[in-house]
């Protein structure tokens, strides 16, 4: 077993947890698949490996039969949810865009022995019919809700299996479904996810992790894209955001806006000015201001650590209406107390008590011309200055006391200042203040964020199957301190993306069968680790080759 489990290390990339899941779900296994073809009434197709659904003027009609690995123990009421998974035959030629019927049939087949004269068309049970679509081509996935087939049919579904076939077969057309048979990495075997009530125990997911990043329940997206690249310095990078934040948490990022922000100034030094429509920067040599200061609080979540934390920015705009200012290097710095934004001033803070033990510096641009919001709003390409360093050695100063914003040199001659909006500005040029924090990516939701049942699969197998030998907690240490820069590799390469996840979907049916105790094919499973492995070997930096190398000696 120590080679099979060495074999899925990027298996184990996607066994992270997500949030637990308040149902349990659990993956089908196909057991048995062949079509039967009008065409060749008395033929066995079982050699073949894929699955014809079609309707033709010259050859007549073709239709697929599945069974699955539904547990026994599974009632119909327990069903909350069930979803067909389905891969274009991709080495047999593309058919067309079809729609088809899903229905149970009313007596078993051998997929050995099945032809379309021994099971008289099928004999399939007309009464309930799962409705999908398969696209053109060959390179393809596709999903089948068959739910209410399986809430309404489920014992002729386990007992027996599935029909597939075209929903009008008076109309021609045709397309080719990977079997189980197929040995093409691109294709996988079609299964069903199904996701029940919690009372079914004989299926319950364990977890014993959460994500770190929960979302408020009185909050909204506002996230158009988690990617960010550099714009004015390597500590400057642009995101995307669509809305005004509100406090918000999505997968492997938080939007938090500030709650409270001033300005101190040693010229005023007993006046608190929260009353201004901006937060205001100066060196002591300004005329105007001598040395000011700007204080931020953002509304940060409770759960989030700072262990994972993988990038911060904040993202300012320059109050448009007050005058641009000459900008410059700026620091960040954690406050060791908590400020009130509408008492404090320049004396009652003592110009502001802060840690130097930990900081983040960047170049704060000069005039107006940048960060201009759009009626209030963020731009598309709002520049966000990095404070990753910060958050990551300071977050828990952060989170409870603020941030303090200051000119590195505050004795520089000639003199520099700026003006930034706060989130008392109504210009709409302006946008409040608000902090990103990017959370150190998983790997599993890179590749399954939509797919849960998936997910929750994968942490049983780590769960109850490689963290109980020796050689799978050390894979499972492994990726703990790899799982970022394989989940970044993932996330900077589409064509990767979609070839793991089609190796993984392969692996699923073998991984079901061991989290169930149950007996592998061990040389098909290492067949298709090994392709996955070699995916990561092709495409992964020296770095991650190097570690693989020394894991495999």
């Amino acid at each position: 077993m120590k080679g099979l489990f060495s074999l899925l290390i990027t298996v184990l990339s996607f066994s992270l947890a997500s949030a637990a899941l308040a149902q349990s779900s659990i993956t089908c296994a196909t057991l048995a698949d062949v079509y039967i073809d009008q065409r060749s009434p008395d033929t066995n197709l079982n050699t073949k490996t894929r699955l014809v659904i079609s309707m033709s003027a010259s050859y007549g009609i073709a239709r697929g039969l599945w069974k699955f690995d539904i547990p026994p123990g599974l009632s119909q009421s327990q069903i909350q949810s069930a979803v067909l998974h389905l891969s274009g035959s991709i080495h047999t030629g593309g058919g067309n865009a079809i729609d088809v019927c899903c229905h149970a049939l009313n007596a078993a087949f051998g997929e050995d022995t099945a032809t379309w004269n021994l099971l008289a068309d099928g004999y399939y049970d007309a009464t309930t019919c799962a409705a999908g679509s398969l696209p053109a081509g060959n390179d393809w996935e596709a999903t089948i809700d068959v739910t209410t087939l399986l809430q309404q049919k489920l014992d002729k579904v386990r007992a027996n299996g599935m029909l597939m076939k075209k929903q009008d077969e008076a109309v021609a057309g045709y397309q080719n479904i990977a079997s189980r048979e197929s040995a093409d990495p691109e294709d996988f075997g079609a299964y069903i996810v199904i996701t029940s009530t919690p009372e079914t125990t004989s299926i319950a997911a364990t977890s014993t992790m959460t994500t770190a990043v929960t979302t408020s329940t009185t909050t909204t997206a506002v996230i158009a894209s988690t990617t960010t690249t550099p714009v004015i310095t390597s500590t400057t990078t642009t995101t995307e955001i669509v809305s005004t934040p509100t406090t918000t948490a999505t997968r492997g990022l938080a939007v938090c806006p500030a709650v409270a922000d001033v300005s101190i100034d040693e010229w005023k030094p007993d006046e608190n000015l929260n009353y201004y429509e901006r937060i205001i920067l100066a060196t002591n040599h300004n005329i105007h201001h001598g040395i000011a200061r700007g204080l931020f609080l953002f509304d940060i979540p409770e759960d989030f650590k700072e262990t994972d934390v993988r990038r911060a920015e904040i993202c300012l705009s320059p109050c448009h209406h007050c005058g641009g200012g000459t900008g410059g290097e700026v620091g960040f710095y954690a406050l060791t107390a908590p400020f009130n934004e509408t008492n404090d001033t320049w004396n009652s803070l003592q110009g502001g008590s802060w840690d130097t033990a930990a900081f983040s510096q960047a170049e704060l641009p000069g005039g107006t011309a940048w960060n201009t919001a759009v009626n209030g709003e963020p731009p598309s390409d709002v520049k966000c200055l990095d404070v990753t360093g910060l958050v990551k050695d300071n977050l828990e100063k952060v989170r409870t006391n603020g941030i303090m914003m200051r000119f590195m040199d505050e004795a520089q001659d000639p003199p520099t200042w700026q003006s930034l909006a706060s989130r008392e500005s109504t210009d709409p040029l302006d946008f409040a203040p608000y902090l990103v924090i990017h959370a150190k990516l998983c790997p599993a939701e890179t590749v399954f964020s939509d797919e849960p049942a998936t997910l929750d699969l994968l942490r049983r197998f780590r769960d109850g199957v490689l963290s109980k030998t020796p050689e799978g907690r050390r894979w499972m240490a492994f990726y703990y301190r790899n799982a970022d820069m394989i989940a970044g590799l993932l996330e900077n390469s589409p064509e990767l993306k979609r070839q793991s996840r089609t190796a993984v979907v392969r692996l699923l049916p073998y991984i079901g069968q061991l989290v169930k105790g149950k007996a592998v094919d061990h040389r098909a499973m290492r067949r298709h680790a090994e392709q996955l492995i070699g995916l990561f070997k092709k495409k992964s930096t020296m770095e991650l080759k190097t570690a693989l190398r020394h894991m495999l000696e």
